[in-house]
């Protein structure tokens, strides 16, 4: 039996700024249950004590009686948050404290426990940190996945009754002053409301007089956890999801594969039907393959099966790459070249899967090569080192899946930043080309043959004749063998030997004319067209924002050549599509424009060169040009 009581106490709002919602919650509504899952499993991985096994986090769905949790007294609070709300003419929120009020009036409530276990449990600050303060983050080590501070609130994104509880055991002191520490307190995040004449703040929370947290035997037994750890308790668990358990297995291993493979980390999941999902090393793949199936093929979860595949490569051999200052460190890198997304993934330290966007200023290890340069890849990047996590750990965003390059205030140093990455960038090109044995150039080179065919900005006629155009080449896997004759072309010579006429043989006696000839007869077969011959030495050469210029050879006269230049790589800045503004050659050949396609026809067997011009900028992107003749 407990001696202390604890209450809710929700403190006055003494004329502050009034709340309706947490801001930093709204970071987490999308995909509640997924990203609920990444912030636990980012805590816990985040407070690993090295000295003890993997970390171990097990889901278990629960119930408990409502009014272990002081449920009674914190519905006056909700029906006040609901009236706020609908002060406020906030339809949803109405609903939400409406559905809260419910939750919590049942005798008993649905519980969503994750406790972890091997970990250094919630000290001092990094207690206050959690609970108490907002957008506060203390975590130990340069491994902390956490750097904004707002992730502790995914948990209410997941609570029907925005109510959540918290419990820590460590062990504090040394020698013979060494002792055990546990500490148990709810929170609840509502809005700000008022009872009895008084404002209140948003923020409740279920302790003792004074502030202080229930600590050792206060606690309910059934919430106590061996030494070392933590545990959270959701109250009114709602997931969002019929098939819950398997929707956070499938969310461990899509954020957190790479911990789990190297024997770092091991998640359960537990219903209260009996279900058990246990998830580690040995598991991972069969887990990968029995959802693999059921999920979008380009979908997270597909694609971190393939980056998954990336780590299982022999040896796990992988190739360090140095990002010079002001980053100053090193990644590994691992490729895979086995069905890949195309796409190269950062994964944090401490194993976690942050971010493989194919926007640079959002992932700086995403390499923006034409799609057509190198066969389907994964590649996985990891810090080196300390330092190297600690300083991309500074551009992640608040949820933790995005590098925001741009994001510097400095901006001397962040140009120095996107310099840094992109010398990255450059050496994972190289290693896909020593691993496709295939030439991939995005290096500037001058082609003084295609400066003339574009305006000098100041009118120097000189300057126009003389200058050397700076553009990037890339090379395309393009398609040449469906090049069109033109209806009027001559056929071709038949390269085939004539046969010798065969022997004559006697004419037999004409036979009389059918009576009935057959009103309709079936017309002989269109004789088939003749082959086309391919074009050849093709390039594309981007010269600024919105001029390019493609290079071909036609190998017979009077072809027609339909090219299709397309994105290949995504741009940092632009929404709208690639659309060709105008096509112009200079030596005579008939050019015509449609959209993304450019059509010419060659008068003689001779080197093109025709310029484009773009309506949406190119400078960003790769270009992709395919013969669709």
């Amino acid at each position: 039996m407990r001696l202390k009581k604890p209450r809710w106490d929700f403190p006055p709002t003494h004329g502050g700024v009034e709340i309706v919602r947490e801001p930093a919650a709204t970071n987490f509504r999308e995909a509640p249950l997924d990203k609920f899952v990444r912030e636990i499993l980012q805590n816990s991985t985040d407070a690993h004590d090295h000295n003890a096994g993997p970390v171990e986090v097990v889901f278990r769905e629960e119930s408990h009686p409502s009014d272990l949790f002081g449920a009674d007294a914190l519905t006056a609070h909700t029906r006040a948050a609901m009236e706020a709300a609908r002060e406020e003419e906030q339809p949803r929120l109405v609903e939400e404290y409406r559905r809260a009020t419910e939750v919590l009036s049942a005798p008993t409530i649905r519980c969503l426990s994750v406790a972890d276990r091997n970990t250094t449990g919630l000290s001092g600050p990094k207690w206050d940190a959690l609970i108490l303060k907002s957008g506060s983050n203390r975590k130990d080590g340069a491994g902390a996945g956490g750097s904004q501070g707002v992730g502790k609130n995914a948990v209410f994104n997941v609570s029907a009754a925005k109510t959540a509880f918290y419990y820590t055991c460590f062990q504090n002191g040394k020698g013979r002053r060494r002792h055990r520490v546990e500490k148990w307190m709810g929170k609840s995040v509502l809005a700000s409301h008022t009872i009895k004449g008084k404002r209140l703040q948003h923020i409740g929370f279920y302790r003792l007089a004074g502030g202080k947290a229930m600590e050792g035997s206060d606690t309910p037994d059934m919430f106590r956890t061996p030494p070392n750890g933590a545990a959270i308790t959701v109250l009114g668990f709602e997931p969002r999801a019929e098939n819950w358990t398997a929707e956070i297995a499938k969310a461990a291993a899509a954020s957190f594969f790479y911990a789990i493979h190297r024997g770092n980390l091991i998640v359960t999941v537990e219903s209260m039907s009996g279900e058990r999902i246990r998830i580690d090393a040995a598991a991972l793949k069969s887990l990968f393959e029995r959802y693999g199936a059921e999920s979008d093929g380009d979908g997270d979860f597909a694609r971190a099966f393939a980056y998954y595949k990336a780590a299982l490569q022999p040896g796990e051999t992988a190739t360090a790459i140095e990002l010079p200052e002001p980053i100053g460190g090193a990644v590994d890198v691992r490729v895979s070249l086995d069905d890949g997304p195309s796409r190269s993934a950062y994964i944090n330290m401490n194993g976690m899967f942050v971010t493989d966007s194919r926007e640079v200023h959002k992932n700086p290890f995403h390499i923006r090569a034409s799609r057509h340069s190198f066969p389907q890849y994964a590649i996985i990047a990891t810090p080196s080192d300390d330092h190297t996590n600690e300083f991309i750990r500074d551009l992640e965003n608040p949820a933790h899946d995005e590098i925001q390059t741009n994001s510097i205030d400095d901006p001397a140093r962040q140009r120095k930043t996107k310099a840094a990455f992109g010398s990255g960038r450059k050496r994972i090109i190289e290693i896909l080309n020593e691993k496709t044995d295939k030439e991939f150039a995005e290096s500037s080179v001058n082609l003084s043959e295609l400066a003339g065919m574009f305006a000098d900005d100041e009118g120097n006629e000189k300057a126009r004749l003389t200058r050397k155009l700076v553009t990037r080449i890339r090379r395309t896997n393009f398609q040449t063998a469906s090049a069109a004759l033109i209806p009027d072309s001559p056929t071709p010579p038949d390269p085939t030997p004539p046969k010798p006429d065969p022997k004559p043989r006697p004419k037999p006696d004409p036979k009389p004319p059918n009576p009935n000839p057959n009103p309709n007869p079936r017309p002989d077969p269109p004789p088939t067209p003749p082959k086309a011959a391919p074009i050849g030495a093709v390039r594309l050469a981007v010269a600024d924002a919105r001029n390019a210029a493609v290079i071909f050879t036609t190998t017979k006269a009077g072809q027609t050549v339909k090219l299709r230049i397309t994105p290949s790589g995504e741009m940092e800045s632009r929404e709208e599509a690639l659309a060709i503004a105008a096509a112009r050659e200079d030596n005579g050949a008939v050019v015509s424009v449609s959209g993304d396609t450019v059509e010419i026809r060659a008068s003689e067997a001779r080197r093109y060169i025709v310029r484009l011009e773009t309506t949406a900028d190119i400078s960003k992107t790769a270009l992709s040009v395919r013969n669709i003749a």
